[in-house]
């Protein structure tokens, strides 16, 4: 898994029901993995970290604690 380099989008926002991010250039990429305090596979609801991305855009690893609970508008 490569990690995207500097000048690449960064996560802007996830969507955990749809298992999506969007990117600070507009695009939306899948939410791959979930993972739990112990680096395994879990639920959105355990999950400490997603990873998302897709081979030709990148990969980002995502700390979900820099993300706020979703709010309705």
């Amino acid at each position: 898994m490569m990690a995207p380099d500097r000048d690449s989008p960064t996560v802007e926002a996830l969507h955990p029901e749809l298992c999506q991010c969007l990117l600070t250039d507009g695009r939306i990429v899948p939410i791959t993995d979930w993972l739990d305090e112990e680096g395994e596979e879990c639920g959105y609801e355990e999950a400490v970290i997603a990873i998302a991305g897709q081979d030709g855009v990148g990969w980002w690893r995502i700390g979900l604690s820099t993300f706020s609970a979703p709010r309705l508008h």
